[in-house]
């Protein structure tokens, strides 16, 4: 009987030393957290070669971002667990599969290939030709777009 009363005693030390939770698990225990992810979503069917345009110029660029790419989850005594945050422009432009982004980067990886290499603008102009000023380019994503999303506008 005292081995268990020692044994329930020290599991109170320990939980009452365990930290408080930070305001980004607070964030995502309300309802906003889920708010937010589905306007991004919304946002993305909205205007998807925005966001298409966005992921192609950082890919072009070849930037990549971890930051913010996950967000914690969980309430109350639920663990905390990382998920997909969709304003992360990586996890948006994925909702309409891997194909649609597969497509974009093949046809931005052969642009590059061909234009970025042998200008004589520099890779950052170029890519930014390419993304916002080739015509090709966006008739391309919208092709992309009409293939594989049905609901977006």
């Amino acid at each position: 009987m005292k081995k268990l009363l020692y044994t329930i005693l020290l599991c109170l030390i320990f939980s009452a030393n365990a930290e408080p939770p930070t305001l980004a698990d607070t964030y995502s225990c309300t309802k906003s957290g889920s708010t937010e992810q589905s306007i991004a979503e919304k946002s993305f069917i909205q205007n998807p070669i925005k966001y298409y345009k966005r992921w192609a110029l950082a890919h072009c660029l070849k930037y990549t971002s971890s930051v913010d790419k996950t967000m914690s989850s969980g309430c109350g005594k639920k663990m905390p667990q990382d998920i997909i945050n969709l304003r992360h422009i990586d996890n948006m432009t994925r909702l309409l599969g891997g194909e649609a982004l597969d497509e974009v980067k093949a046809y931005i990886d052969e642009y590059y290939k061909v234009i970025v290499e042998f200008s004589h603008k520099g890779y950052v102009n170029a890519c930014f030709d390419l993304v916002y000023e080739n015509k090709e380019f966006d008739a391309e994503v919208e092709r992309i777009i009409k293939k594989y999303c049905k609901e977006c506008k």
